[in-house]
């Protein structure tokens, strides 16, 4: 959508009666009118969410969230807990962005996502220390959707719920 759209949107979602929008999904920050919308939706006195992986959380991007009031910022731990780049990448951004929230007095609230898999069920127990460590306010587990490329991997991914509260 270009930005006439989306700004159409908004007014549509506003006029509808609805005061939250949550942005997600690919990855927002990504978006060259994701400010632009942000700034309009705020002006309707909306409520913005977004969920991102955190990659394009620059110090510039970070300001300019805290700026347009941004009430919450969820950074996707992609699966994985495990060291490696992108881990590392997205850890970096969202302390720093935590230490800027902090400087600027801001209410927007970090969190830290999670989806629970087989594969990572052992890495819950890290999630508490690493959200203290980074400043986040939240901690937000999800599980395994079989939807689209998901349905490829589900015996892979999937898991028993007993076992997440057992791991919980």
């Amino acid at each position: 959508m270009n930005l006439e759209q989306c700004i159409r949107t908004v007014e549509c979602f506003s006029g509808a009666g609805f005061e939250h929008i949550h942005f997600l999904g690919g990855e927002p920050l990504a978006s060259p009118y994701i400010f632009d919308v942000i700034k309009y939706a705020k002006k309707l006195d909306m409520i913005i969410t977004i969920n991102s992986n955190a990659c394009l959380l620059t110090a510039n991007t970070q300001q300019k969230l805290i700026d347009l009031g941004v009430d919450q910022f969820a950074a996707s731990l992609d699966e994985s807990i495990r060291r490696n780049d992108t881990f590392e990448k997205v850890i970096s951004n969202m302390k720093q962005f935590n230490e800027l929230k902090k400087r600027n007095h801001s209410s927007l609230e970090t969190a830290l996502v999670f989806t629970l898999t087989k594969k990572n069920l052992e890495e819950l127990i890290l999630l508490p220390s690493l959200a203290e460590e980074l400043g986040v306010d939240l901690i937000v587990l999800t599980t395994f959707i079989e939807s689209g490329q998901g349905k490829k991997n589900l015996e892979e991914f999937q898991i028993d719920f007993n076992a997440i509260c057992n791991a919980i």
